[in-house]
């Protein structure tokens, strides 16, 4: 058994199209630590994003739970998702992209793809897709 980080993706799924969700994807080209990731969207830095951030920069973050100080921690939204996507040194600054298997709750496909690495940051949906067979039920 190994140790993968985890990068949540929102996306379809690209072999048979259903959305169920968050796509949940594992890479072995970081630290072995247990790290989850949520890449930005591609348009995170765009101003005509609405729910850019921009738009994020000015919320506060809001307790998830009942006594919950992580919220504490960031001086807002933007702060928060930025955080959820950044890589730590020395992969921050020496990868174009994460290399991430997947699987579809769906079909059962199982495929490899990449996630753009940009400004030490994960952006956008996986890409460069391939089908690596079908999980096992």
């Amino acid at each position: 058994m190994g140790l993968f980080d985890t990068v949540y993706v929102s996306q379809p799924c690209p072999f048979c199209g259903a959305w169920k969700g968050i796509l949940d994807a594992q890479t072995k080209d970081l630290d072995p630590s247990l790290y989850c990731y949520r890449p930005l969207p591609e348009d995170w830095y765009d101003p005509a994003n609405l729910f850019g951030k921009a738009f994020r920069a000015g919320l506060p973050v809001y307790p998830r739970f009942p006594k919950d100080k992580g919220h504490t921690v960031w001086a807002s939204q933007a702060e928060e998702i930025e955080a959820a996507a950044t890589l730590e040194e020395p992969y921050a600054s020496q990868l174009k992209f994460v290399t991430v298997l997947a699987d579809c709750p769906a079909c059962n496909v199982l495929f490899t793809g990449k996630v753009k690495v940009q400004d030490g940051k994960l952006i956008g949906p996986i890409y460069d897709m391939k089908q690596e067979g079908r999980c096992q039920p």
